[in-house]
């Protein structure tokens, strides 16, 4: 969230939307958005934003340390490197003990899978 400033704050995202499929911007890549009421070029939250807005929060964006801005949610790391899915088929007998011992437990069948793959293979 950027400050404007007068006490409002405004979102900036970081790709824009396909806005120019609904006419709204056109598909030349040109980001400028004008209207008949002078330099407003949109609004956020209901509140107008100007020319003016933009800059100051452009100005403000350039000053940020890219290192030091909080990474966006998502899941956890569980290791050194992204986690991969592995699909794997259990008959409907040993599905159920997995979902017992996970709700015993209060942890999730995948934690199960992955705390069980773990003591059989001896690996941390």
């Amino acid at each position: 969230m950027l400050d404007l400033g007068d006490g409002r704050e405004m979102a900036i995202h970081a790709t824009p939307k396909r806005s120019h499929d609904r006419g709204l911007l056109p598909p030349t890549g040109d980001m400028t958005m004008t209207n008949n009421k002078g330099n407003v070029v949109g609004t956020s939250h209901g509140k107008p934003v100007t020319e003016a807005d933009i800059e100051r929060m452009a100005a403000e964006a350039a000053s940020y340390d890219i290192a030091e801005l909080r990474p966006r949610g998502g899941r956890p790391s569980m290791g050194s490197e992204p986690a991969e899915v592995v699909p794997v088929r259990l008959d409907p007998e040993l599905r159920a003990a997995v979902e017992a011992r996970a709700t015993a437990d209060d942890t999730t069948t995948n934690e199960i899978i992955r705390e069980t793959i773990r003591r059989f293979l001896h690996v941390a």
